[in-house]
């Protein structure tokens, strides 16, 4: 100090403070949106918490993934043989097929497409693409 004043200090021990996480897993999505809703009752008396808002995740991806699968092929074929009958030219066989990354998105969310794939788990409402690439013989 400048002056040479002396400054005394002391610690004042005022109490502790507790946390704890808690995270609520369950299929009921209405229930756990209404409790999440909720929250705004208990910081209005005085309970200090910190809360995030739900995750929504799509539980039957597998069942999804061969459906959409199954459906992108077929269409993919309705279209090669309409190019191919409208040029004069028949389809041959299928030489390869690959398909791409699954994308989940947010229905009518700006969530963007991504080369590893996209899961939104903000919306409720989702919308899932895949890509099937198809190669075909022409005959």
């Amino acid at each position: 100090n400048v002056d040479g004043d002396k400054v005394d200090s002391e610690k004042i021990f005022t109490g502790y403070t507790l946390t704890q996480g808690v995270e609520i897993s369950s299929n009921q999505v209405d229930l756990v949106e209404s409790i999440s809703n909720e929250v705004t009752d208990l910081i209005e008396k005085n309970i200090f918490i910190t809360s995030y808002p739900p995750r929504y995740y799509y539980t039957k991806l597998g069942e999804l993934k061969i459906a959409m699968i199954n459906s992108a092929a077929k269409d993919g074929l309705l279209r090669a043989n309409t190019a191919v009958a409208g040029g004069g030219g028949e389809l041959g066989e299928l030489l390869e097929t690959s398909i791409g990354v699954f994308q989940i998105l947010g229905k009518n969310s700006n969530d963007d497409f991504s080369w590893g794939g996209t899961l939104n788990i903000l919306n409720k409402e989702k919308t899932a693409y895949v890509n099937v690439k198809q190669r075909f013989e022409i005959d």
